[in-house]
């Protein structure tokens, strides 16, 4: 479970750096439920569970054991937290990275499993929208440079998901797996346009909060 301030702080930057990187340029993907597949024998046995990094803001001497930002803010106990993994995934977005985080909320029966990692390097996000027994998956890729005008549109290819069960409530841990195909196609003015073929997939185990 990650401390609010991690949570918090990793959204104002994804904002920060979506304005900064991403004006004028639209995104689309379509909208197909596939069902959600109850898998019962899957167990709550994930050793990536029991490990963790640090807040990426955080740096470490090890030769001194010290801990210092990398902004200009004071350090704080909560800086220092142990962020516990949530998830065990892997994307080939930007040339290919592991996804150790996913979050899980609800707001009026959708539930909103919310995958990203590799801050400030790798800005994507991954989402997974689920109302009663279906579901649909929902990718947005985020890169460092911005192209004036262009615009990037996704097509989902494939999409599968498996939960230990068909129902949870708030505070109960989320366990499954997922595993999504899409194709991004950026499209640049005068430039052309360029097709790429992304997936996510990996397990996941994330306790289910109340959307705020």
């Amino acid at each position: 479970m990650l401390p609010a301030i991690f949570t918090m702080n990793i959204r104002l930057f994804m904002i920060s750096l979506t304005l900064l990187t991403f004006v004028g340029q639209i995104t689309n993907a379509q909208t197909k439920y596939s069902k959600v597949f109850v898998d019962r024998q899957i167990k709550d046995t994930f050793s990536f569970a029991k490990k963790w990094d640090y807040s990426w803001e955080l740096f470490k001497d090890d030769s001194t054991g010290e801990f210092t930002r990398n902004d200009d803010q004071p350090l704080t106990a909560a800086d220092t937290a142990h962020l516990y993994y949530t998830a065990n995934c892997f994307t080939n977005v930007q040339g290919g990275y592991d996804i150790r985080y996913c979050f899980a909320n609800n707001d009026k029966g959708i539930t909103t499993l919310t995958f990203y990692d590799g801050l400030p390097a790798y800005a994507s996000e991954f989402f997974l929208y689920i109302k009663g027994d279906s579901f649909y998956f929902k990718p947005k890729t985020i890169y460092p440079s911005y192209i004036p005008r262009q615009k990037i549109l996704y097509r989902v290819t494939k999409q599968k998901l498996k939960l230990n069960r068909s129902n949870y409530k708030i505070g109960d841990t989320i366990i499954g797996y997922v595993d999504a195909e899409f194709i991004e196609t950026v499209s640049v003015p005068k430039k052309g346009t360029k097709q790429h073929k992304l997936y996510l997939r990996g397990y996941f185990r994330t306790q289910l909060k109340r959307q705020t």
